[in-house]
């Protein structure tokens, strides 16, 4: 018997696509796993090192991932994965929680890489924002400068996915729901207090001080975040009246 030829291997791209396809499929099957890279050649009628390096750019892209003895496993069907975050649905479905979480795993990090990038324009555009939190007396002016000045921190990080991530949370502090807890919380008290925290926070980042501003940056927003949660029985990432 005469062994079947293989057909000439398709270009690099084209196989790449086929094995997007492939992807697919599987992930609409509600499958996870991916066949074995010799059954996946024999498939696709193509060498198995080319399936090797297709598969290593999909795990570039972070559709999939690697390890011996477990397989190739799908990790976000790639119809999720591209699909843009709209700002009505950062508004619809970040809730006051989910905000104040990401805003303390974020927010002090950023503030530490201000404290080592601010140049004197960021330093004087900071204690500009700060000294207008000082004058301003109504909710809506307050929130205004507010977040000009966490936004100013992020500016001063001076990278720019940050500043695309605090324009993100500029969004979600849109969210009216924020904005009305934060209205029913506000005290002139409270609001010297945020005043005092936001200070520390600026004379880290003009000391050079990256832990103590990453750590005065945590302070505060914990004030924050436990303030508006004392003022409702919720936890951490759930709805108002949550129980």
């Amino acid at each position: 018997m005469v062994p079947s030829r293989r057909s000439p291997e398709p270009r690099a791209e084209s196989l790449l696509e086929r094995l997007r396809e492939r992807v697919r499929e599987t992930d609409a099957n509600g499958e996870r796993r991916l066949p074995p890279e010799r059954e996946l050649a024999r498939e696709l009628d193509v060498g198995r090192r080319s399936v090797r390096d297709a598969l290593a750019r999909l795990e570039a892209e972070g559709i999939i991932w690697r390890k011996r003895g477990v397989g190739t496993v799908i990790t976000a069907g790639p119809s999720r994965r591209s699909a843009p975050i709209s700002v009505d649905d950062i508004r619809r479905h970040t809730s006051p929680g989910e905000l104040m979480d990401s805003r303390l795993v974020l927010e002090p990090g950023i503030a530490a890489l201000a404290a080592l990038n601010a140049t004197s324009a960021d330093l004087e555009n900071l204690h500009r924002c700060l000294a207008r939190t000082k004058t301003v007396t109504d909710h809506q002016a307050w929130e205004k400068w507010d977040g000009a000045l966490h936004q100013a921190i992020g500016q001063a990080s001076h990278n720019g996915l940050i500043e695309r991530l605090y324009d993100l949370l500029n969004v979600a502090r849109s969210h009216t729901e924020w904005g009305r807890l934060r209205k029913s919380s506000l005290t002139p008290q409270l609001q010297a207090t945020y005043t005092r925290q936001h200070e520390a926070v600026i004379k880290a980042i003009t000391d050079r001080d990256p832990e103590q501003a990453a750590v005065s940056m945590r302070e505060h927003l914990t004030t924050v975040r436990n303030t508006l949660f004392k003022q409702w029985d919720w936890g951490a990432g759930g709805d108002v009246g949550a129980r």
